[in-house]
């Protein structure tokens, strides 16, 4: 079992004028035996590339790390300074740019040349070999939403439809069942007093969405999902935290809402 994660470097601030001290840095954690493998020669940023979005996805398999970063990286060919979607094989060292169209150009916003769109890693689907990932704006591969990467083949894909914001409220963050047909989120919606985040899971075969903090009696949570939820690589289990006071345990020993962590089957 292994985990990625990355390095974030310290930064010398003149106001809003920051300077990196070095470059982010990549790691993979062996939890078995402890070892922690650096992937510096691997993922070659320099020190104007200090800055990463800290969004390190490793493959169920191990062999391929996904990451997002918000500076170019020329090596990839990437020149924009927005943020991209990056892949890197671990065996071989090889980095390559995964927001690209099936011809391998790399997508620009709709009406802006040379400019790229925001793009985030969200997930690993087919038993590795796609990279799936959003990005928030009209691009010259289609509107706003859930697009998949190919691996091997470089065929693009849309995976979830329409823009993220509206598709699933204010919270985007989303967790896919392996095989790509469920997907599960926290939709933010209202304001005020009648703000509510809602753990959901959407099954993009049949539009099917369920609200997972329900109970088999049909009992609808009342309370806050204030992390994401997350999916089983199956797609039958749903885990999210929520401070509802009408689910499993009631009210808390003091008489008020607390978090807890739930564990949901769907169909």
């Amino acid at each position: 079992l292994r985990v990625a994660f990355i390095a974030q470097p310290t930064f010398t601030c003149n106001i809003f004028d920051c300077t990196a001290s070095g470059p982010a840095r990549m790691f993979v954690r062996d939890l078995a035996s402890g070892a922690l493998i650096n992937l510096e020669n691997q993922v070659r940023f320099t020190t104007s590339q200090g800055v990463a979005d800290g969004e390190a996805l490793l493959s169920p398999n191990g062999r391929t790390l996904a990451f997002s970063s918000r500076v170019p990286y020329p090596q990839a060919g990437d020149s924009q300074p927005s943020r991209d979607v990056f892949a890197l094989d671990i065996a071989s060292g090889n980095v390559r740019l995964v927001n690209t169209d099936a011809t391998g150009r790399q997508i620009t916003l709709t009406g802006s040349p040379g400019v790229s769109a925001n793009f985030s890693v969200q997930a690993f689907l087919s038993n590795s070999s796609r990279v799936a990932f959003l990005f928030d704006g009209d691009t010259s591969a289609g509107p706003g939403g859930v697009y998949a990467k190919d691996l091997a083949s470089g065929a693009l894909s849309r995976v979830l439809d329409g823009n993220p914001t509206t598709t699933l409220g204010s919270r985007t963050a989303l967790s896919f069942s392996d095989d790509g047909r469920k997907v599960a989120y926290v939709e933010g919606s209202g304001g005020g007093q009648t703000y509510r985040e809602v753990p959901r899971v959407l099954d993009l075969v049949t539009g099917a969405r369920v609200n997972a903090a329900t109970l088999t009696n049909g009992t609808v949570g009342n309370g806050l999902t204030n992390t994401n939820a997350l999916l089983s690589r199956d797609g039958k289990t749903a885990a999210f935290s929520n401070n509802s006071t009408n689910l499993l345990g009631g009210l808390s020993s003091l008489g008020g809402a607390e978090l807890r962590a739930y564990r949901k089957l769907v169909p």
